[in-house]
């Protein structure tokens, strides 16, 4: 079972902790001898340096988090890999039989593009399988022993793919962990020095302040930071300029268009940090700014990396329809009177156009958009306007 994250006893970013804990600690060196009169002893200073070293090196969460993104690129590109070899027997087989015939079936290799890695892999091993029995027809067009192989080595490495990706993730799980602890007990040894240093130096508001852990620590901020500005998402990193009271930032990411179901993918004093990019669909990434009051309004950008072609393109009752797809927010339909020069009439967020016909054969093709994003226009649709009614 899971073990439950340790909650951080701290609400700053942990850059900003250790900075506080080198400089409290470097001062706690200093003033060695009058910190041991209230029992902050030289070893315990020793112990702090030693604990705020082993924290600085230790991997941060933007080292563990470019490592799944790397691993989840290589798995998609694998798991495309693997798919082009698939399809490379598939449609020879085809070429063999014909399209709807039951041998082709046996493969059952349809919508390869929509099917999950692990159903993927089961299908490499079933075409493996069936192009196997059926090598001597399929080696009428050009089905080789070595292109069968290929489909073994594309899922197994489709599989450590798959494992490695598992892999960073369970280190960045418990990296976070590991460093949160690390921070937890670098604060505790903090909060004892504070209590020796204010001690020792209640007549010195010099040295007194020293051993402040806070510079805001009698009230803090009282209002959360206000918005961060020129969020930019660019080459897989997202940037942001720093909120004038923002301590600490998170960013989260939901890879549904309606904004459901968001992951933290970031949380720290940086102004920038990468977004694992899906390759099909699209993104919402979500950043806020934190203080000691609690997180500011939160700016979300999109970005759409492909959209679906819209189906159900038909006319019925005065208008065209169609099936709207996620990400869209437009739908462009484009009119010709002889099937190759095409105006658009039609650009708006909706799922039909009213269209009364017009005398004579006219064509019509709709395509999905969302800002210079679009999908593939869909086949075309006739209308006789001499035989539909209006």
């Amino acid at each position: 079972m899971a073990t439950e994250m340790p909650k951080r006893l701290f609400s700053a970013a942990d850059d900003a902790l250790l900075s506080r804990a080198a400089n409290m600690q470097q001062a706690a060196v200093t003033y060695q001898s009058q910190l041991a009169d209230y029992g902050f002893t030289a070893a315990m200073i020793t112990a702090l340096d030693t604990a705020i070293e082993e924290a600085i090196v230790f991997p941060t969460d933007d080292m563990k988090l470019l490592e799944i993104v790397e691993a989840t690129q290589i798995m998609e590109e694998k798991e495309e890999a693997l798919r082009e070899a698939i399809r490379a027997i598939v449609t020879r087989a085809i070429l063999v039989w014909g399209e709807k015939s039951l041998n082709v079936a046996k493969f059952r290799a349809e919508g390869l593009s929509k099917q999950t890695r692990e159903i993927l892999r089961g299908t490499a091993g079933r075409v493996v399988e069936k192009a196997n029995e059926f090598s001597a027809e399929l080696a009428t067009k050009g089905v080789t022993p070595a292109m069968i192989a290929a489909v073994t080595t594309a899922s197994n490495e489709l599989k450590t793919a798959m494992s490695n990706f598992n892999n960073a993730e369970d280190s960045r799980r418990d990296a976070r962990e590991e460093r949160v602890t690390k921070l937890n007990a670098i604060y505790d040894m903090l909060q004892e020095l504070s209590v020796a240093g204010k001690n020792a130096f209640a007549d010195d508001p010099v040295a007194y302040y020293e051993f402040v852990i806070w510079g805001n620590e009698e009230g803090g901020a009282s209002t959360p930071p206000a918005a961060v500005t020129n969020v930019n998402l660019v080459n897989s990193i997202i940037s942001w300029s720093p909120a004038p009271t923002a301590t600490s930032y998170r960013v989260a990411i939901s890879t549904e268009s309606n904004q459901g179901n968001w992951t933290e993918i970031y949380s720290g004093s940086n102004t920038q940090a990468p977004v694992p990019m899906p390759l099909t669909g699209g993104i919402h990434v979500r950043v806020q700014g934190h203080n000691a009051a609690g997180y500011g309004e939160a700016v979300i950008i999109t970005h759409v990396v492909s959209l679906a072609v819209p189906s159900n393109f038909y006319y019925a009752s005065g208008a065209l329809h169609w099936s709207q797809v996620n990400w869209a927010n437009s739908y462009h339909v484009e009119e010709s009177a002889d099937n190759q020069d095409w105006n658009l009439v039609w650009n708006q967020n909706t799922d039909s156009m009213p269209y009364t016909p017009q005398p004579g054969m006219w064509y019509f093709r709709l395509r999905s958009g969302y800002g210079n994003v679009y999908s593939a226009y869909t086949p075309t649709l006739s209308i006789d306007g001499n035989n539909v009614g209006g």
